[in-house]
């Protein structure tokens, strides 16, 4: 177990940051034990960590177990640094996004913009194995 450092000042945890960060709108939820969960939005993230947002950040305490259903991940985080209604938080165990979880960054493309085209076509792939005809779209 690493034992992290919390500061009020995200730009400390910026300034040792090692990888890339994307842009997101997945929502996540936040698992500590003896408390109801806390739902939360990624604000940006990357293989060892994220940013995230929710209105009950100061109830975020100590280690837990962030969940990302979209992106079938479960993985205890401790949280590195806070301010008011966001929190960085590291991953403790490798995380290994599945292939195409982050879009990669391209020359001219927002990385929003990518992130909201895997979206659709994940959702094209589910309505198709459902079989929902394209005229209800």
């Amino acid at each position: 177990m690493s034992q992290a450092v919390v500061s009020a000042n995200p730009s400390d945890a910026i300034e040792k940051r090692g990888t890339d960060r994307v842009s997101s709108v997945l929502r996540a939820t936040i698992v500590q034990v003896g408390q109801a969960p806390i739902h939360c939005h990624i604000v940006d993230m990357s293989e060892v960590g994220a940013k995230l947002s929710t209105k009950e950040a100061f109830l975020i305490t100590g280690e837990f177990q962030v969940e990302i259903p979209l992106r079938d991940i479960v993985k205890p985080a401790p949280v590195i640094w806070r301010r008011a209604e966001q929190v960085g938080i590291e991953f403790l165990k490798e995380c290994s996004f599945e292939a195409g979880a982050l879009p990669a960054k391209k020359a001219g493309v927002d990385p929003s913009t990518a992130l909201l085209q895997q979206i659709l076509d994940r959702l094209a792939r589910i309505e198709q194995r459902l079989g929902v005809a394209e005229n209800l779209r």
